[in-house]
């Protein structure tokens, strides 16, 4: 953490909202091509976070952290605050897209200086207060720990 290269953190769960845990799919990693074993929602972030024509330095707990060692484990969840802080920025990802994001961003929020997008519409803005709901159920919002992910995030 004192001389690494300019990385990325990447605040995720390893389950996808049905709860699979399983570590099912494979990444390769490294000179060598490892395989590494991650879970169906670890894969989707690498692969939505991935840029097609640039390379980035990613940090994700499942990839960086040999969880088959538990001192190893152990001692990385003691630097998660460091490694969090030295990241140039934390990414979150929350899992698959919200279908009804566009419902979401119409919402007018009182106090907000946008015009009222929904001024005769009761039904879509119960639809749009449903959807806002949907997504704050997501698992990521479930985890204790991305409160610090993100508190001591530079950016």
């Amino acid at each position: 953490l004192r001389n690494c290269p300019k990385y990325q953190a990447v605040s995720y769960t390893w389950d996808r909202y049905d709860g699979d845990f399983g570590r099912v799919e494979k990444v390769f990693c490294g000179p060598d091509r490892d395989v590494v074993p991650v879970t169906r929602n670890c894969l989707a972030a690498l692969q939505y976070l991935r840029r097609q024509y640039e390379t980035r330095t990613l940090w994700l707990d499942m990839l960086c952290i040999d969880q088959s060692n538990a001192d190893e484990r152990n001692h990385q969840v003691s630097l998660m605050k460091e490694i969090y802080f030295n990241a140039s920025e934390v990414l979150i990802y929350m899992g698959e897209s919200v279908e009804n994001f566009e419902l979401i961003s119409r919402l007018s929020w009182p106090g907000s200086n946008q015009k009222a997008c929904l001024r005769d519409g009761a039904d879509e803005r119960r639809a749009s207060l449903k959807a806002v709901k949907e997504f704050l159920s997501r698992r990521w919002f479930t985890r204790v720990w991305v409160l610090q992910e993100v508190a001591v995030a530079r950016r």
